[in-house]
């Protein structure tokens, strides 16, 4: 597929200079689109609704200069490279016309085949330079909207600090109900809202020296918790200091309310016991979710202080997940619900009423239900035949919920033999 055409409008009213300029196009090896115009209003009406890759223009055009035509084009809001093209050699018109908003200057005894490529090339590149910084700036500026809209939405105050101590930012929802003036706050030092907010010189202090820090503290009926990250510079350098404060008096006067019913909890204990030894494996389900989900956002491309959270909550979850199952365990031993029985039953008879209660359940998503027994294994066997039950009905449950199609199978398997005590495989 050829390349795209370069656009150019050169604008000369000296028909041999066109056609010096025809011959150089011709001979740049070049896919340029060239367009003419004689004088300047012409070339005001071709650049009032197009945009070039390039404009050649020259310098002497009846009826005035090539500048006059320059700033129209730049007045209309034009952004199309211009080339200045003058016989005359002095710089005074290159620096003028720089001024002016043209991009480059070449007397026209450089009008060749090469000396027009180098041209082009040089204003092509500087525009893609340009439209990429354009992109960037744009990009930068929709960030800035969506992060100062997040904070401004947030419940918390957001502040930057220098190396002085003096706020270079000083935003959040956090300050609607605190009075203070966040623009006449840009600039003053932490001692100026201590009285309001707590943000701690102390802390600060501290915080420059490259460690982090997190306070709570009370103003009036209000807690608060404000966190303080360093901000490193070159060379690691700590240049001043971010942090977030939020209003924990919710959570405080609960924890309050917490303790006063530490009392009642502990005359309870018996009755939250059992109610813990009750609970069904489905308890574990959501935990399993939040670490799944937690674990997919670890995937994803978030900032390094999100990183920090979203690892801190994958700890919390997969510790909660370990207490979640010794407390499902352990509050059974201690309301004496796992006395294991020891009396005579037949494991076929298990396994066929587990297949009874759940074959409803198969036929609904059409699953066929099988089993295999060793034919070593006694016809009775000693055991806890109620808690085996529980093992089966919960592992075909699962079998059958989470099988789409097929079937679900259940293999007995003696591992071992020994002394009259009978190891099975399920």
């Amino acid at each position: 597929m050829a390349d795209k055409s370069i656009k150019v409008l050169c604008v000369e009213d000296d028909e041999l200079d066109r056609m010096i300029i025809k011959r150089a196009v011709k001979s740049s090896g070049m896919n340029i689109d060239l367009s003419f115009a004689e004088d300047i209003d012409s070339g005001k009406e071709l650049t009032s609704s197009t945009e070039y890759d390039c404009i050649f223009l020259d310098y002497n055009l009846p009826g005035g200069s090539g500048f006059e035509l320059l700033k129209f084009i730049r007045a209309n809001n034009n952004q199309s490279p211009v080339i200045i093209v003058t016989s005359q050699g002095d710089e005074k018109i290159a620096v003028e016309a720089m001024k002016n908003g043209a991009s480059d200057y070449i007397p026209k005894n450089l009008l060749s085949a090469e000396g027009l490529a180098q041209s082009l090339r040089f204003v092509l590149k500087m525009k893609e330079s340009e439209y990429e910084k354009i992109r960037i700036q744009r990009e930068l500026l929709e960030t800035q909207k969506r992060l100062a809209a997040v904070v401004a939405n947030s419940p918390i105050i957001l502040f930057l600090l220098d190396e002085q101590g003096n706020f270079t930012l000083f935003e959040g929802k956090g300050l609607h109900d605190t009075g203070i003036d966040t623009k006449l706050q840009i600039g003053a030092p932490i001692e100026s809202i201590s009285s309001i907010i707590p943000i701690s010189r102390d802390d600060f202090n501290d915080t420059m020296k490259g460690v982090e820090k997190t306070s709570v503290c009370q103003i009036g009926a209000k807690f608060y918790e404000v966190f303080y990250s360093p901000m490193k510079g070159e060379g690691e350098t700590v240049s001043g200091v971010i942090g977030v404060a939020s209003d924990i008096t919710i959570h405080k006067l609960a924890e309050d309310e917490l303790m006063k019913a530490k009392q009642y909890a502990e005359d309870t204990a018996k009755m939250k016991e059992q109610f813990l030894a009750n609970m069904s494996h489905e308890i574990r389900t959501p935990m399993n979710g939040i670490i799944g989900l937690t674990r997919i956002l670890l995937g994803t491309s978030v900032s390094d202080e999100q990183l920090k959270y979203l690892k801190s909550i994958k700890t919390c979850s997969d510790n909660l997940l370990v207490i979640i199952n010794d407390i499902l365990d352990l509050s059974k031993i201690e309301a004496g619900k796992m006395n294991f029985e020891k009396v005579a039953f037949n494991v076929e008879e298990i396994i066929t009423h587990t297949f009874e209660l759940f074959e409803p359940k198969a036929n609904e998503k059409s699953i066929s239900l099988s089993y295999t027994i060793d034919k070593t294994i006694p016809a009775a066997i000693l055991g806890d035949p109620t808690r085996l039950s529980q093992i089966t009905n919960n592992l075909v449950s699962n079998a059958i919920k989470f099988t789409n199609s097929g079937g679900v199978s259940v293999d007995v398997k003696v591992r071992s033999d020994r002394n009259e005590n009978l190891t099975i495989d399920f």
